[in-house]
C-alpha cells in the first residue's frame, strides 16, 4: 500500500497488493452490545443492526475492557468526545490536503489506545487530512495467508473498515478499498468529504481503479525489465553467431596489420 496517499509508492510495494474482500456480512455477525447505564444491561443483536441504530459519527463500537465469559463477542458504545476536536477546516472548499496520516492497529491494540487513535483519526479528517489505516498481524501470525485476516476481522469487528467509517465525520469515504499483501497487513484509505463552491459536502470519489491501473503498469514494466535482463545474460553467455564472426574478423585484421608492420621493419636481403 502507499505509505502516503499523496506520493507514489515503490514499484515493488504496488505489485504485492491484492484486493481483500473476505469480510463476513454484518447480518451474520452476532454480538452482545452493553449499554453504559446500567453496565450489565446488554442486548444481543447483529452488527448490521448496531451499524444502523447505534454507530454514528462520534460514537465508536469498542470491545469491553473486561469481557465476561460468553459465546458472543462483547462490545459497548464509546464517545470520541468530538466537541474538543471541532475546527473550521472542514468548511474549506475542495478535496482537502494531499498529506496523509497512517494509523496502525492490530488485535493486540488495547481498548484505551484504540479510542485515542480513533479520536486522532477523527481530528485528522476534520482537518481535511487523508488517513491510511493499516491492520497488522501479530509477529507470530505473519506469512500465514489471508485466512488469518478473515479470522482477525471476525474476532475484532471494531477493526472492520465499514464499522470504523460509520464513526467518522459525516460524508467521509473510503477512497482506496481494502488491500492486502497476504502476509502481514490489510490497509485502506479514508478521505475527508469534497466541498464544492457553495459549501455543500459530498463523499469523495473512490480511487481504487487508479491504484489497480498503476499496479498493472508496474507489473508490465517489471516483466519488461526482467525479460531485458534475461536476454542480456543470455547474450553474454551465448553471443549470436554474427557477433562471433565479427569478433573473429576483427582479430584477424589486427593480426594482419601487426604482421605488415613487422615485415616493413625488417632489413632487405639480396
Amino acid at each position: 500500500m502507499t505509505e502516503t496517499f499523496g506520493k507514489r509508492p515503490p514499484r515493488s510495494e504496488t505489485t504485492k497488493l491484492v484486493p481483500f474482500t473476505d469480510f463476513t456480512p454484518p447480518t451474520q455477525c452476532i454480538i452482545d452490545l452493553y449499554y453504559a447505564v446500567p453496565k450489565k444491561e446488554r442486548r444481543r443483536t447483529t452488527l448490521a443492526s448496531a451499524m444502523e441504530f447505534n454507530i454514528n459519527p462520534g460514537w465508536l463500537l469498542c470491545q469491553r475492557s473486561s469481557p465476561e465469559f460468553n459465546e458472543c463477542l462483547q462490545y459497548k458504545m464509546k464517545s470520541i468526545m468530538t466537541t474538543k476536536l471541532q475546527t473550521h477546516a472542514a468548511e474549506r472548499k475542495g478535496k482537502g490536503s494531499m498529506r496523509s496520516r497512517i494509523f496502525r492497529l492490530s488485535s493486540r491494540t488495547s481498548h484505551h489506545t484504540f479510542v485515542e487513535m480513533m479520536a486522532l483519526m477523527w481530528n485528522a479528517l476534520n482537518h481535511r487530512i487523508t488517513v491510511e489505516v493499516q491492520v497488522q498481524h501479530h509477529r507470530k501470525w505473519k506469512s500465514q495467508g489471508a485466512e488469518k485476516f478473515t479470522k482477525l476481522f471476525n474476532e475484532c469487528l471494531h477493526l472492520r473498515p465499514d464499522v470504523m467509517l460509520k464513526a467518522m465525520p459525516p460524508n467521509c469515504g473510503i477512497v482506496v478499498d481494502p488491500q492486502t499483501d497476504n502476509e502481514s497487513v490489510v490497509c485502506w484509505v479514508i478521505a475527508p468529504p469534497y466541498m464544492d463552491k457553495s459549501g455543500e459536502a459530498f463523499p469523495p470519489n473512490n480511487a481504487s481503479q487508479k491504484l489497480y491501473e498503476r499496479r498493472e503498469k508496474a507489473i508490465a514494466k517489471m516483466k519488461e525489465l526482467e525479460a531485458a535482463r534475461s536476454e542480456a545474460k543470455l547474450n553474454e553467455a551465448f553471443p549470436p553467431l554474427e557477433d562471433v564472426w565479427k569478433e573473429r574478423k576483427r582479430k584477424m585484421d589486427l593480426r594482419q596489420k601487426y604482421e605488415e608492420r613487422l615485415y616493413r621493419n625488417l632489413p632487405l636481403t639480396s
